[in-house]
């Protein structure tokens, strides 16, 4: 397996060679494709800016909490920038402002996931596409240039394609999506997916065939992409498949960018005009630009590779659902107390029993990503390595100190408690839902500093996050 998956973006590489060099999925723009760009640029605009709201209180954990006020600052600037791209402002020099902002705050962020990675991505196609042709203030006044926008367009779609088959790749590598039982296991988890979707656990074979079609999915997108028809139907699954992460799991921000990209991505591909065909050599600008990403993503990267692979983090191996988050996981709540009353902040991922919590529905994932650190820094303390990151519990118990003050509730301190995901053969996933909570630690209110509990944590049992830590005990 390690020498297919040493070499596996090779794949990638070749097809994007064939797909860029002849003009694939289009060789030709669609007759409204002015219009279709200014669709794109007005509703990932209007995304983005909603995006960047819900991440305000999750601010202090992105830089820590003594630059809670410059990581604000760059959410302001991010959102005055997306409000003129939405009025079509200036549209390539704002959106290439937006995406240098976005890379300047996630460069060292402290919480990076595969969703910033898919935002970041988009950012960095958005100039080259020409979006303000039309609606938008550029036609009245001449303020962006004229853009040759084909081959830009066709990197784009194969470069959504490359992300797909990260995500696939990744998949094949883990032994619970080798067996099918990806989704079964995805499914079953009370603190990520809604709780109206549990019947589905009581039919494996149907699981199975959803952790199947969703592999197929994602490593046939980008082959997909030589031929129109085939790619019409690619982004027609991926469409239903975005649309079953926003209902799945959460309204989250993952989904909404996978569904509006695939249905933007439909729309150019079945307009009138769209041509697809392998015959006009396209600029060797971009050819070399997909040969420098693709090969990004070998093992033995230079410096140069490294760099590009920061800058356009599509390239980027996408972290995936697998067995690594599943069990000897901790879910966390955290808890305000002053003056000897004590009472459930307002910022938690996880309800009063540890399932999907506010800040999972409709946020993004840097509320829910705080459980990793946590976990971490637990199986540290159980197993005796040393791991550096109480700061980051700090700068978790400042975001719910701002949460609670700018709701006008005075408070001493914020505790954090916690419940260990150990699944058990009878009840493989939700026997730990009915334990009770136990404190890890605490801030106090008006100047983090972590302070451990005397209590003995939950134990966490065959924890794969460990491995990582004391890879010979495991």
């Amino acid at each position: 397996m390690n020498k297919i998956n040493k070499h596996a973006y090779l794949i990638p590489l070749l097809l994007g060679i064939i797909g860029i060099f002849f003009n694939a999925p289009l060789s030709s723009l669609p007759n409204h494709y002015p219009e279709l760009a200014a669709t794109w640029r007005i509703s990932f605009s209007l995304l983005y800016v909603w995006r960047i709201v819900q991440s305000w209180d999750a601010a202090p954990l992105l830089h820590g909490w003594k630059k809670t006020k410059w990581v604000k600052l760059t959410f302001i600037i991010q959102i005055l920038l997306s409000l003129l791209l939405l009025t079509g402002t200036a549209t390539f020099f704002t959106s290439i402002g937006l995406f240098v902002i976005t890379l300047a705050l996630f460069r060292q962020s402290r919480y990076y996931s595969v969703e910033d990675v898919l935002y970041q991505h988009l950012l960095f196609f958005l100039p080259w596409l020409d979006t303000g042709q039309v609606w938008s203030i550029d036609t009245l006044f001449h303020l962006s240039p004229q853009q040759s926008v084909l081959p830009a367009l066709n990197a784009f779609f194969w470069a959504m394609g490359l992300y797909y088959f990260s995500a696939g790749l990744e998949k094949c590598r883990s032994p619970i999506w080798q067996k099918g039982q990806g989704f079964f296991y995805f499914i079953a988890l009370p603190h990520l997916v809604r709780p109206w979707f549990k019947w589905l656990r009581n039919h494996r074979p149907l699981c199975k065939g959803m952790s199947w079609a969703t592999v197929c999915m994602e490593l046939l997108f980008l082959p997909s992409l030589l031929f129109q028809p085939l790619a019409i139907i690619s982004h027609g699954i991926s469409l239903g498949f975005a649309i079953g992460l926003l209902t799945l799991v959460d309204f989250s921000f993952i989904g909404q960018a996978l569904g509006l990209v695939s249905l933007w991505f439909l729309a150019l591909l079945m307009a009138p005009g769209a041509l697809s065909s392998l015959q006009t050599p396209q600029p060797w600008l971009w050819l070399g630009l997909w040969i420098t990403w693709s090969l990004s993503l070998s093992t033995h990267r230079s410096v140069f590779l490294n760099s590009v692979n920061r800058i356009t983090t599509g390239i980027t191996n996408i972290g995936v659902f697998t067995e690594q988050h599943l069990t000897g996981i901790y879910v966390y709540q955290l808890r305000a107390q002053n003056q000897g009353a004590e009472w459930i902040c307002h910022l938690n991922a996880f309800n009063q029993s540890g399932e999907l919590g506010t800040y999972q529905k409709g946020y993004p994932r840097y509320y829910q990503g705080a459980m990793y650190p946590i976990t971490d820094l637990c199986l540290a303390r159980q197993h005796a390595f040393k791991l550096s990151k109480e700061m980051l519990l700090e700068d978790l118990c400042w975001a719910a100190y701002l949460v609670e003050r700018r709701r006008k509730k005075s408070l001493e301190s914020i505790h954090i408690y916690l419940k260990a995901i150990n699944p058990s053969p009878q009840e493989p996933f939700n026997n730990w839902i009915s334990q009770e909570w136990a404190e890890m630690g605490s801030c106090s209110g008006s100047k983090p500093a972590w302070q451990w509990s005397q209590t003995v944590l939950p134990a966490s049992q065959n924890s794969p996050r460990l491995k990582r830590y004391l890879p010979s005990r495991h």
